[in-house]
C-alpha cells in the first residue's frame, strides 16, 4: 500500500476565497531518499534546480496544508508496470488548481492552473519504505491571464493586479513565489525487497582437517558459598554508599536512638526505592548454585513435604551464618572492657522465639510451630529447644508429634527432667499408664533432688491409688523442699502441687490439674492461686461455666484478684468466639469480655498482659473505639514491641486517617517480621491512601503499593485477620486500586478474597468490584460470573434488576440466547432473594 501526504507554500497574495485540488501525479528529475520528520533542522534539495530549502524555514513560511492521504493496495501486476515506468525514467504530474467555492466561474483558473512533475524511482531501490519528494510548481500547459473584460466582469474585492517580467509577458505566480510542493510516500511491503545474503564461503581445508586438541588450562570454578560471599560484600558496599549519600556522617558517640532512626531510615528508603528487591534478584543466582551444590537439589525448592521445609531450614541456617561472618569481618565492632560477643545464632534463637510467642498469642499455632521449628533445625542437640516445640504442638493438639519431640529431647539429653515429666504427662492423657511409669520414674532418677518431678510422681501415684509408692514419693517431695533454694538463696514457700499444676496445664492434662488441686487443698486449704489454677484448666478445655465458678470464688477470696477478672474476660472472649470473628460475619458480644478486660486493668494493682492487650484492643476496634484501641495499643507496645500491636496501632491510626504515623508504625511491625501478610496489606493501603492525599495520583506510593500487596499476596494474606474492621484488608486494597485504575493488582485482591469469604453481603459487594474491574480489563467471562453472583446474592429488588441489566448488557455480543433469557426476568419480574440467574 502507499501513502501520499502533500503540502504547498501558497503564493505571496493569498486568497481565501479558493481551494486547492491535487491531480493524478507528478514528474521531476531529482528524487532523494529522507527519513522520517525530526525537530532537527535539515536542508533539501528542489528537483529540477540547484535550490536548498530548510525544514525549519520552509514551516515558518506561507503555506499550504492539504493533509490528504491516499491509501492504495497494488496487484503485483501493478507493482512491475510501476518498476517498468521508473525503469523508462517516467516522471509522474501533480495538478494544482485553483477554483471558486461556491463553483462559480473564475477568471484566474488558468493563471493558477500549475504543474509539477515528480521523480519517485527512489522508492523502487533495495529495502526502501519511505520517500520524500520536493518539487518545484511551474505554469501548467494552458497557462493563460484573463482579458481586460473578464476582469471588469469580476467583483472588485476577487480583482489581481497583474505582473508582468521586463519583455511585457505575464509572470506566473507560482514561479515569482518559488512554490513547491512536498510528497511522502509510504509502503507497508518495499518495492524492491533486500536481497537475501550471499552463500557463506566454503570453509578452507585447514578448517576441515581436525586438530590436536589443546591442554586445557586449570581453572579453578568459584564455589556457591564464594560466590555468595561475593554478593554480598557487593551488597554490602552499595548499603554503605547509599547510606552515605542520604545521610550526614554519623557521631561515633550517637545514643542508641539515633542508630535506631538512622537504620529505620535506610530500611523505609530501601522498601520505598525497590532496592531491596534488587538485593535480593542479585542473590538468587548464588543461592541457587549453594542448594545445588550442598544439598544436591535443583535451585527451586518446590512443596511443602517435612523433608523441603527442614532443607529450607537448614540452608536458612547456612545462608544466616555466612551473612554473620562476612559482617563481623566488614564491620569489626570495638570491644570493650567487659564486653561480651553476641552470638548471631542467640539472636537467631531468640527472635524466632519471639514470633512463636506472638503467632501463639494469636492462636496461629502453625505460624508458632514453623518458627520454633526452624530453632530446632538450627541447633537440634538442645533439649530446650525440642521441649519448646513439643510444648506448643501439645496445645494446638497435635499429641503425636508432641511425643515425638519430647522423646527427641530425651535422646539428646536423657537427664532432661522438664521433657521426661511432659512425655509421662502425655503418657497418662492417651491412658498408657506403663510407660508413663517409666518416665515418671526415670524423671526423679535423673534428679533425685527436682521437687517438680517429685511432684509429678505423686499426682501420677494418687491417680492410680497407689498408696504406698505415692507416700513414699511424697517423703522424698517434701525432703527435696526443704533443700530447694531460689536464686536469692532462700528456701522456696511455692507450693509444689501449683507448680506442677502449671506443667499440666502446658500438657493440657486438666485430670492431673484437678488432683494436684485437691492435694493442695487437703494441704493448704482454699486459696486464690488454687481457684486461678482450676480456672485456667477449665478455660483451656474450654468449659467456661466451670471456669467462671472458680475465678468467682477466686474474686470473693480476693476482691482485687485482677488475674481472675482477666481470666474470666478470657472466658468471655473465647465462649463468644471472637478469635474466630471476621470482617464477614456480624459483631459477637462483647460487652463482659471488654467489661472485665477494663476492670483488671483499672483495679490498683492492675493485671496487664500483652494477651489481654490484643484482645481488648481487637473488641474495640471492630467496634470502632479507634481512640481507646490506639491507646490500648500503644500500652501493649511499652510493655512489649511485637508486630501485631504495631500493626493494630497502624491499623488505628489508618481509621484515624493519621497515615503519616500509621506508616511508620508499620515500618516497625517489618523490622519485627518481615513476612507478616497483613502487616504488608496494611502498607498497601495506607501507601494508597498517601499517594492520592492531594487530590491527584503520587506516582511512587502508588508503586510502592503495587509492590507491598504483592509481597501481601505472596505472603498467603487471606480473609482471617488479627484486627477485623468493616471491610478485609484485601476488599480495602482492591476497591482503592480499582479508584486509581489500577486494575490488575485490584483484580487480584479482590480475587484472593473471594476465595475465603463468608458472608453473602461482603461476597455481595466484592463480586461488585471485582465485576467492574472486569469490565476495565475486558475480561467478560469474569465480568459475567461477578454480575450473576450478585443477582444470586442481591437483598432488594434493586440490586438485582441492576446486576441483570448489567447481565444483558454484557452477555449481548456473546450469547443472545442468553441475553433474551435474562430480559424475560427483568420483564417477568421474578424475583426473590437468593435466586439463582442462569
Amino acid at each position: 500500500s502507499t501513502s501520499c501526504d502533500s503540502a504547498a507554500a501558497a503564493t505571496e497574495d493569498g486568497a481565501g476565497a479558493v481551494e486547492s485540488e491535487e491531480g493524478e501525479k507528478a514528474v521531476a528529475e531529482e528524487t532523494q531518499l529522507a527519513k522520517e520528520p525530526s525537530e532537527v533542522e535539515d536542508w533539501y534539495t528542489l528537483q529540477q534546480t540547484d535550490r536548498k530549502v530548510s525544514t525549519i524555514a520552509s514551516a515558518k513560511e506561507q503555506r499550504i496544508e492539504f493533509d490528504h492521504t491516499h491509501t492504495q493496495f497494488m496487484l503485483p501486476s501493478a507493482c512491475q508496470k510501476l518498476k517498468q515506468s521508473f525503469h523508462d525514467r517516467v516522471l509522474f504530474p501533480i495538478e494544482i488548481s485553483r477554483t471558486l467555492k461556491d463553483g462559480g466561474e473564475y477568471a484566474y483558473e488558468k493563471k493558477y492552473h500549475g504543474l509539477a512533475q515528480l521523480n519517485i524511482r527512489g522508492i523502487a531501490e533495495e529495502d526502501v519504505t519511505f520517500l520524500s519528494v520536493r518539487c518545484p510548481i511551474g505554469p501548467h500547459n494552458d497557462f493563460d491571464t484573463p482579458t481586460v473584460e473578464e476582469v471588469e466582469a469580476m467583483p472588485e474585492d476577487q480583482q489581481e493586479d497583474e505582473e508582468r517580467l521586463h519583455d511585457g509577458t505575464a509572470a506566473n505566480p507560482y514561479l515569482l513565489a518559488e512554490t513547491y510542493v512536498h510528497i511522502e510516500i509510504r509502503m507497508q511491503v518495499p518495492l524492491s525487497p533486500k536481497p537475501p545474503p550471499p552463500p557463506a564461503p566454503l570453509p578452507l581445508v585447514r578448517d576441515i582437517i581436525p586438530k590436536r586438541q589443546a591442554v586445557p588450562i586449570y581453572v579453578k570454578e568459584h564455589s556457591g558459598v564464594d560466590r555468595f560471599r561475593q554478593d554480598i560484600k557487593a551488597v554490602l558496599a552499595e548499603l554503605q554508599e547509599l547510606f552515605n549519600d542520604r545521610s550526614v556522617p554519623l557521631d561515633p558517640n550517637a545514643s542508641q536512638e539515633a542508630i535506631d532512626a538512622r537504620r529505620t531510615q535506610l530500611l523505609c528508603y530501601l522498601s520505598e526505592t525497590g532496592k531491596m528487591h534488587e538485593f535480593k534478584a542479585k542473590l538468587k543466582q548464588s543461592v541457587a548454585m549453594m542448594i545445588r551444590e550442598q544439598f544436591k537439589q535443583p535451585g527451586n525448592l518446590g512443596g511443602q513435604s517435612p523433608e523441603t521445609q527442614k532443607m529450607i531450614s537448614d540452608l536458612n541456617a547456612v545462608l544466616k551464618d555466612e551473612i554473620n561472618a562476612l559482617l563481623y569481618s566488614e564491620f569489626p565492632a570495638k570491644k570493650l572492657a567487659g564486653d561480651q560477643d553476641t552470638e548471631p545464632l542467640q539472636l537467631m534463637l531468640d527472635k524466632e522465639k519471639r514470633l512463636a510467642e506472638e503467632a501463639e498469642i494469636n492462636l496461629d499455632y502453625g505460624k508458632a510451630t514453623m518458627h520454633l521449628n526452624r530453632r530446632v533445625v538450627a541447633v537440634p542437640k538442645d533439649p530446650q529447644l525440642w521441649y519448646d516445640l513439643g510444648s506448643v504442638v501439645v496445645r494446638s493438639g497435635d499429641i503425636a508429634k508432641a511425643q515425638e519431640c519430647f522423646r527427641e529431647a530425651v535422646t539428646v539429653d536423657p537427664a532432661h527432667v522438664a521433657s521426661l515429666l511432659a512425655y509421662g504427662i502425655l503418657m497418662t492423657i492417651r491412658d498408657k499408664f506403663s510407660e508413663a511409669d517409666k518416665y515418671f520414674k526415670e524423671s526423679v532418677s535423673a534428679s533425685p533432688a527436682h521437687v517438680l518431678a517429685w511432684s509429678c510422681a505423686v499426682l501420677f501415684y494418687d491417680l492410680e491409688s497407689r498408696d504406698l509408692e505415692r507416700r513414699t514419693a511424697l517423703k522424698q517431695m517434701d525432703t527435696a523442699q526443704k533443700k530447694e533454694k531460689n536464686p536469692a538463696g532462700k528456701v522456696t514457700k511455692r507450693s509444689p502441687y501449683i507448680r506442677a499444676s502449671q506443667l499440666c496445664l502446658e500438657m493440657g492434662s486438666t485430670q492431673m490439674v484437678e488432683k494436684a488441686m485437691t492435694q493442695e487443698l487437703h494441704r493448704m486449704g482454699d486459696s486464690e492461686e488454687l481457684q486461678v489454677t482450676l480456672g485456667r484448666a477449665y478455660l483451656m478445655n474450654r468449659q467456661f461455666e466451670k471456669c467462671r465458678q472458680h475465678l468467682q470464688t477466686a474474686l470473693q477470696l480476693e476482691k482485687k484478684s485482677t488475674v481472675s477478672m482477666t481470666l474470666i474476660g478470657h472466658s468471655h472472649y473465647m465462649e463468644n468466639r471472637w478469635p474466630d470473628h471476621r470482617a464477614d460475619m456480624p459483631l459477637p458480644p462483647y460487652k463482659e469480655a471488654m467489661a472485665f478486660y477494663d476492670k483488671a486493668l483499672s483495679t490498683k494493682p492492675p493485671n496487664t498482659e500483652v494477651l489481654q492487650y490484643i484482645r481488648l484492643a481487637r473488641i474495640q476496634i471492630a467496634i470502632k473505639k479507634i481512640a481507646e484501641a490506639a491507646d490500648t495499643l500503644k500500652k501493649c507496645i511499652n510493655m512489649q514491641p511485637s508486630a501485631t500491636a504495631w500493626l493494630g496501632r497502624a491499623i488505628a491510626l489508618t481509621m484515624q486517617e493519621d497515615y503519616d504515623r500509621a506508616e511508620e508504625a508499620l515500618q516497625e511491625a517489618v523490622i519485627l517480621d518481615d513476612h507478616n501478610a497483613e502487616v504488608w496489606g496494611m502498607t498497601a493501603i495506607v501507601a494508597l491512601h498517601q499517594s492520592t492525599a492531594d487530590g491527584g495520583l503520587y506516582q511512587p506510593k502508588a508503586d510502592e503499593a503495587v509492590r507491598a500487596i504483592n509481597r501481601a499476596l505472596k505472603g498467603g494474606l487471606g480473609t482471617k485477620e488479627t484486627f477485623p474492621t468493616s471491610e478485609f484488608i484485601l476488599q480495602q486494597a482492591g476497591n482503592m486500586f480499582l479508584k486509581i485504575g489500577n486494575y490488575d493488582s485490584s483484580a487480584a485482591s479482590l480475587r484472593r478474597a473471594l476465595t475465603t469469604a463468608q458472608g453473602n453481603e461482603a461476597i455481595f459487594s466484592l463480586n461488585k468490584s471485582l465485576a467492574e474491574c472486569c469490565a476495565a480489563l475486558n475480561d467478560v467471562p469474569s465480568m459475567i460470573e461477578a454480575h450473576r453472583k450478585c443477582g444470586e446474592l442481591a437483598t432488594t429488588k434493586a440490586d438485582w434488576e441492576i446486576a441483570v441489566r448489567a447481565l444483558i448488557k454484557t452477555t449481548e455480543h456473546q450469547s443472545k440466547a442468553q441475553s433474551k433469557k435474562y430480559s424475560e426476568l427483568l420483564k417477568k419480574d421474578v424475583w426473590t432473594q437468593g435466586l439463582a440467574l442462569p
